[in-house]
């Protein structure tokens, strides 16, 4: 064969070798193309697919948010119109309670006036005080050795037929400072629970008018509202939670 067809014929051959390398270039360049896109839109449609479902859940939250929210405004709405029923039932028991506890007062000091009135007339002597009492006057006076809180001090003197001590003469007070224990604070039948300020004693409603208050005493604010006396006579306002001694006072009857 002739050397230069030879030749045109290699060269033809490597042109086409050539043509068919840059065609599969092209092709494979235009497949790898193609995937790309796939892929891309494989992803855009997973996006949307996730926005989709985090909108549903969004919107599912707020309409269960909603229903919470409002339940719980409704339990508060019935909530707070079951306390304000509660708040007006224990309101109408104080004020039935106090109605009570006048009536009985108010029978109790008239029974006493009646019996020594009778005591007088027909000149019976008083009877003696009990165990453990010290007398003075018509009057018994038990000191506790342990300590309660003011209620719980003024139901042990109830039991007893008798009321947290009520101070009414300067000598009563100098008795009291003369025979309390030194190292304690004892409950008085002082309060000022029903009005801040109003200091009343409990046996017979009445205004304290006669007092010994220390100086800066009686503090007001931080539930101080019972009255106590300190080993030196002086008198204080301490809250009525707090145990202390305690002094009950009964009048002698015929």
């Amino acid at each position: 064969m002739d050397p230069q067809i030879q030749k045109n014929s290699s060269t033809e051959k490597g042109e086409k070798g050539m043509e068919m390398q840059k065609a599969n270039s092209t092709c494979q360049a235009a497949q790898r193309k193609d995937g790309r896109r796939k892929h891309v839109f494989i992803l855009y449609g997973m996006l949307a697919t996730c926005f989709v479902m985090l909108a549903v859940l969004i919107f599912l939250f707020l309409v269960k948010y909603s229903a919470i929210s409002e339940e719980l405004r409704e339990l508060h709405f019935n909530h707070s119109e079951m306390t304000m029923t509660v708040l007006k039932d224990l309101d109408d028991i104080r004020t039935k309670q106090e109605i009570i506890q006048k009536s009985l007062r108010n029978d109790f000091v008239e029974l006493q006036g009646i019996t020594a009135s009778i005591c007088k007339q027909f000149s019976i002597s008083y009877s003696s005080c009990p165990h453990k009492w010290k007398a003075r006057g018509d009057a018994c006076y038990f000191f506790s050795t342990g300590m309660k809180t003011w209620s719980d001090s003024l139901s042990d003197c109830i039991e007893r037929k008798a009321h947290l001590v009520t101070v009414e003469s300067d000598e009563e007070q100098g008795f009291l400072a003369n025979t309390i224990s030194a190292v304690g604070t004892y409950w008085l039948g002082a309060t000022d629970i029903k009005q801040d300020g109003k200091w009343r004693w409990n046996e017979d409603d009445k205004l304290v008018t006669i007092s010994f208050w220390d100086i800066g005493e009686p503090k007001k604010g931080y539930n101080n509202d019972c009255g106590i006396i300190y080993p030196n006579g002086s008198w204080a306002a301490a809250r009525c939670s707090f145990p202390n001694h305690w002094v009950c006072k009964k009048h002698l009857i015929c």
